[in-house]
């Protein structure tokens, strides 16, 4: 055996180790290694279809997240381990250790980074159709990678997770919730039939609920079978999904559920819409499209794909790139539009990849996806199709790209890109560590950092646009440096268990590319759609016109920026109404701004003080901002906070903003104070008073419950009436608590306070 294999196998025999060991540690992540490099492994391409025929996605194996500090952490399924590095943002050194954490179901489903808590889900296969298999299961860990619960799922109907498809989650409230695939038990008809399958988890009680996992296609209530990739978000409180659908009827399938999302179970009738028709018939698996990103605007829902000339050449080998556009308030069939965007023909032999769409804000999208060149690629060797061509496009809300398509150097994954500040960030590995990428969104310029230490200088590419998404761009610099060094491991793709077997596969026809087509759906292009544009929902004209244009020598590697004041004498960078920004110690998000002034949103603490002061104003890059709001769920369960103190220009407290903080003794309110949110300090058992100030109107429902420990409560307003006070605000202050009412509201208030859940033992002054 060569010395190469020997160390591959090392490697792999040292990782197995590690997993036997966290097991026996009952579950609890370790270090591996106090890594100076990442772990190996292969994730190019990987946004394709690229397991088993390319018919279905594959669940998603690689993902990043931003932490509170600012740093990054790499999470990616590797093998048979899950591992986690983290990041400097800026230099994309590797900090501290590499963690593994234990699969704890033979099966890799999927991993979410919460607002606060991190989840995988687990799977294994139960080809015995044995209702007492747990065949998914899902765990919940602290930000620090230590688990807290899991629970399972079994007799759902399962065979086997996970199988030909994705999955994916979105939270809203309490609620986390999965959409992903399954094989299901044999039918009357002999057959183990694919469908999606959705369930719900209460990150407080721990319960794990399905939705319908039955063996019928059932649209109406967004169940149906062979659905190839699962995307799930949730929209203004309703649950809305898109599915890769191969069974009658044939289509990308977009579902809005009638049911508000926050309970655990919204299986119901929805609406549906078909965002493109597909051909072929129904018992065929190829269906000539990949949908690689789902996203939700001010206006419509965006679903990006690649397709054949579904009406002309079914059966073609080119692709090019298409863009669903549903509107949000006309949510059916006559007003779906779907645009083309690339223009490949065949005599080019040009195809694309399944693209990427990426959310910067609320009305400011980017679609990528890469390049292909047919002629390069052999049946021994598909990836050469790649030619480290990456294109993109930048969307407003309604689906416009006045720009047109941009053409840099690059290569994607199956890593969904992260947004920081004006950039977007994503990882590729080819048998080797990391190769980070970002590209700036206001000069359209791509770097490319490798952390193989062996790897070359850090290439910079440029863009070009041209006329038409079907110009022909050449990119202005040479492909970048393969890296040298020979890497230490090479990861194998886990194969796909074996129980059932997958219905045999119709090979892909090898005709030549095809002339493309126009739209896929019929044709309303009489139709206004337009986004309300405003301040509050900026277009890339906006953002565009308000972002300075980076110099050649930026500063993307500076290690010692970390966004507070703007001291380096680099042009200000106003950021957009949804944008993170941060100090030392605090996160915040942009509500408005110019490039001297501006207002956010106090997110949540960087730092772990017992003592924290909400202040008036923050200046971070240069600009001033006005701290106007408290974020929901800012300090949510936060055990350090003892005291806080919030600015006088606070006007609202969000919903759960300081719920469960149990050590939390004082709070001081600003006098600007007009809101506050439902549970904003529901269960602080150790708060003994507090003082509404005169301005407030509004307090939300339990915003005061459970504060057993309660002995004044002094209200200054006079404003408060039924309508604005929510239900059992004061439920569980005890009796011997004293409340002190202005002059005058004694009668009403008793009355009022009485009704929303105050012991009516408790003393009036």
């Amino acid at each position: 055996m060569s010395i190469r294999m020997e160390e591959k196998w090392c490697r792999r025999i040292a990782v197995l180790l590690a997993a036997v060991l966290l097991l026996s540690l009952g579950g609890q992540h370790t270090p591996v290694v106090n890594a100076a490099t990442g772990f190996v492994s292969h994730n190019i391409h990987h946004e394709d279809y690229y397991e088993d025929s390319g018919n279905w996605a594959s669940n998603v194996k690689s993902y990043l997240y931003q932490n509170r500090d600012g740093s990054i952490t790499r999470v990616e399924a590797v093998d048979s381990s899950i591992i986690v590095e983290t990041y400097n943002s800026s230099t994309f050194a590797l900090q501290g250790s590499q963690t593994t954490i234990p699969m704890e179901l033979p099966l890799f489903g999927g991993f979410y980074a919460g607002d606060d808590y991190n989840y995988i889900v687990f799977g294994q296969a139960n080809s015995d159709e044995n209702n007492d298999t747990e065949v998914f299961r899902i765990v919940q860990y602290d930000k620090n990678w230590n688990k807290l619960k899991s629970a399972g799922l079994s007799d759902v109907n399962t065979t086997m997770p996970f199988v030909s498809g994705s999955l994916r989650f979105c939270e809203y409230q309490d609620m986390i919730y999965v959409r992903t695939s399954h094989r299901m038990y044999r039918s009357n008809d002999g057959v183990n039939h694919q469908a999606n399958a959705t369930f719900s988890y209460n990150e407080k009680t721990g319960v794990l609920k399905s939705a319908y996992m039955g063996s019928l296609n059932l649209p109406e209530i967004g169940c149906v079978n062979r659905s190839y990739n699962q995307f799930i978000k949730v929209d203004n409180g309703q649950i809305t999904a898109l599915d890769h659908v191969a069974d009658d009827p044939r289509s990308l399938m977009l579902f809005r559920y009638n049911a508000k999302a926050g309970g655990d179970i919204f299986a119901d009738a929805c609406s549906v819409v078909k965002v493109c028709s597909l051909g072929g018939n129904a018992n065929e698996e190829y269906t000539g499209a990949a949908v690689g990103g789902f996203e939700i605007s001010g206006s419509h829902y965006l679903a990006a794909f690649q397709s054949v000339d579904q009406k002309n050449d079914f059966h073609g080998n080119g692709r090019n790139i298409y863009l669903g556009k549903v509107p949000r308030s006309d949510f059916a069939q006559p007003y779906v539009q779907t645009e083309r965007i690339t223009s490949y023909t065949s005599s080019d032999f040009g195809s694309v990849s399944n693209p990427i769409l990426v959310k910067v804000s609320n009305n400011s999208f980017v679609m990528l996806w890469e390049k292909y060149d047919l002629k390069q690629a052999s049946d021994t060797n598909p990836d050469a199709k790649g030619t480290n061509t990456l294109q993109f496009i930048k969307l407003d809300g309604a689906g416009n790209h006045p720009e047109g398509v941009q053409t840099v150097n690059g290569s994607l994954s199956d890593c969904q890109p992260l947004v920081i500040g004006n950039k977007i960030i994503w990882y590729v590995t080819e048998n080797s560590m990391p190769k980070f990428y970002t590209l700036d969104l206001t000069t359209n310029r791509i770097t490319e950092k490798n952390t193989d230490p062996a790897a070359t200088a850090t290439p910079v590419a440029s863009s070009s646009a041209g006329p038409s998404a079907s110009a022909s761009v050449t990119p202005s610099v040479s492909p970048s440096v393969r890296p040298t060094a020979t890497p230490t491991a090479t990861p194998i793709r886990t194969p796909r268990p074996t129980g059932t077997p997958v219905p045999v596969t119709t090979p892909r026809p090898t005709a030549s590319p095809y002339p493309p087509y126009d739209v896929v759906v019929p044709d309303d292009s009489d139709l206004e759609i337009n986004d309300d544009v405003g301040p509050e929902n900026p277009t890339w004209d906006d953002i565009n016109s308000n972002a300075t244009q980076d110099v050649e020598n930026n500063n993307d590697n500076n290690e010692n920026n970390n966004g507070d004041d703007n001291n380096n004498n680099t042009p200000i960078f106003v950021p957009e109404k949804g944008a993170s920004i941060s100090n030392a110690s605090a996160q915040y998000v942009v509500t408005g701004s110019d490039d001297t002034f501006g207002t956010v949103e106090y997110y949540k603490p960087k730092t772990n003080k017992s003592s924290v002061k909400i202040p008036d104003t923050v200046r971070i890059g240069g600009i001033t901002y006005d701290v106007t709001s408290i974020a929901d769920g800012a300090f949510k369960n936060n055990t350090h906070i003892k005291s806080v103190e919030i600015g006088d220009g606070v006007t609202r407290i969000g919903a759960r903003a300081f719920s469960g903080c149990k050590n939390l003794k004082k709070a001081e309110l600003g006098t600007d104070v007009e809101e506050i949110g439902a549970k904003a300090f529901y269960n602080c058992k150790k708060l003994s008073k507090i003082t509404i100030p005169s301005n407030v109107s509004k307090i939300g429902k339990q915003a005061l419950a459970g504060c057993s420990k309660m002995k004044n409560l002094v209200f200054k307003t006079t404003e408060l009436t039924d309508g604005g006070t929510g239900a059992n605000v004061f439920k569980g202050i005890p009796q011997n608590a004293v409340v002190k009412v202005p002059k005058g509201k004694k009668a009403a208030y008793k009355k009022l306070f009485r009704r929303k859940g105050l012991n009516s033992k408790i003393k009036f002054k």
